[in-house]
């Protein structure tokens, strides 16, 4: 089971193993898609009777990515006839948590926010902005450090987990963010702030403040956060759509959660490269400045300082070396903006259901099933796919005429989908084959 809100699960995080080992169309050598963290300790914090314990017959069956919020993919031109692929590697999304006690966290930096009558405005990088003035094209890396410094911030974060024996857990984790206006909005990574209890801001001169989730987007695994503060100084905005390959790259970050303000240097290594991480279709930079754990919602920057990338990932596996990942800031640029307006990202559709893979006989016996394939396993309430009249206890068979064999093939043909859009989805329940159309719309958060 794979709920649509979660596609980041932090259980992989702690166990730095992936839930779903899908090793089909994967070079030798790679193992997983899966979170790199920094050594964890499960060390149970308080033990409390758990809100909601998991019941004795829990699903144990694999699980794999079901029911994404979607929204209209990205559309860029492709540059000097560069094809993008599906990268079979082992993608780390680089998080930095700790367990109890072991601290770390990674820094990040980003783009330029403004205010004025109450609404957020962007500062284009014009090289004549007084508070982040943007660099000669041959600026040393000392200078384009220095130049960032200021507006990276630590990024800590408390989430309750309940462990064995319906007891729970505090597990601290850690990344990394950048200031994006000069009143406290701040950009990370969305799998850094996940499920957060608490979110803190420290500032590079090492005050600390409780951060307001604004909101996150997990198609681009982009949040922002806010803290109550004005005056701070925010990194300037450049732009991924005139990147070359070769071009200068700078990576600043924290890895290992220990080495903050760690610079690394190096190249863009590829334009739109599109890889999948825990189900979801990412389009990434890629570099080979060097990214570690900890590095999680570190900025990538070009010889002027300004910020071209989110590092969120990177391909680990063995004989593996310098494969890393950035979200285009031409991508979490826009995503920001909206949720800094709209608290979401507009535009997004959610079908609203919970997907099992019942793919053995094994798996169909503990549910008491007798056929395979990707079943609905629960339908949320109020959402398009109980409008619509699916019910858990489903058999996916075919959506849109396509047969489907795996929840992921729902889930991408979800993730094509758009407001208004309506796809069909032909299903077995109780031994008759029906047609259900399902019609989506906006998808808001509460």
């Amino acid at each position: 089971m794979f709920e649509e809100n979660n596609l980041r699960g932090r259980d992989d995080l702690e166990q730095n193993v992936p839930q779903n080992s899908e090793t089909e169309g994967r070079p030798s050598g790679v193992s997983h898609y899966y979170y790199s963290t920094t050594p964890s300790y499960q060390t149970p914090r308080y033990s409390a009777p758990a809100n909601t314990p998991a019941p004795s017959d829990a699903p144990m069956a694999p699980s794999v990515p079901a029911n994404l919020t979607a929204g209209k993919k990205p559309r860029r031109d492709r540059k000097n006839g560069t094809v993008s692929r599906i990268v079979a590697i082992a993608i780390v999304v680089i998080l930095s948590i700790v367990l109890g006690g072991v601290s770390g966290y990674v820094v990040a930096d980003m783009k330029q926010f403004g205010t004025s009558g109450g609404k957020v405005i962007i500062y284009e990088s014009s090289g004549n902005d007084s508070m982040s003035q943007i660099l000669d094209s041959d600026a040393t890396i000392a200078e384009i450090a220095k130049k960032v410094a200021p507006s990276v911030v630590e990024i800590t974060t408390e989430v309750v987990k309940s462990g064995g024996f319906m007891s729970q857990y505090i597990v601290e984790g850690a990344g990394s963010g950048v200031i994006i206006s000069t009143d406290g909005y701040v950009i990370t990574n969305n799998h850094v702030i996940e499920n957060a209890k608490t979110i803190s801001v420290i500032l590079n001169n090492g005050e600390s403040y409780p951060a307001q989730l604004i909101g996150t987007d997990v198609l681009t695994d982009i949040a922002v956060v806010k803290i109550e503060v004005t005056g701070l100084i925010p990194v300037t905005f450049g732009s991924s759509k005139n990147l070359e390959v070769g071009d200068f790259a700078l990576a600043v970050g924290n890895p290992l959660g220990e080495l903050g303000g760690t610079v690394t240097n190096g190249i863009i290594s590829a334009l739109e490269r599109e890889v999948k991480i825990d189900g979801i279709n990412m389009t990434l930079l890629q570099t080979n400045a060097a990214i570690n754990p900890g590095n999680s919602g570190g900025g990538l920057f070009n010889s002027s300082g300004e910020l071209i990338g989110v590092v969120n990932a990177k391909a680990a596996g063995e004989d593996i070396e310098g494969l890393g990942f950035a979200v285009p800031i031409d991508i979490a640029r826009p995503v920001a903006e909206d949720i800094i307006t709209n608290g979401y990202v507009t535009g997004r559709v959610m079908a609203g259901v919970q997907l099992l893979d019942v793919l053995d006989y094994a798996t169909a016996f503990q549910y008491r099933v007798s056929e395979l394939g990707p079943y609905i396993y629960v339908v949320n309430e109020d959402s398009d796919a109980e409008r619509a009249g699916l019910k858990s206890g489903d058999l996916v068979m075919k959506v849109d005429g396509t047969l489907v064999y795996e929840s992921s093939e729902i889930v991408e043909l979800i993730n094509e989908c758009e407001v208004g859009d309506t796809l069909t989805f032909t299903v077995m329940r109780n031994g008759k084959e029906m047609e259900i159309p399902l019609t989506f719309t906006e998808y808001k958060p509460k």
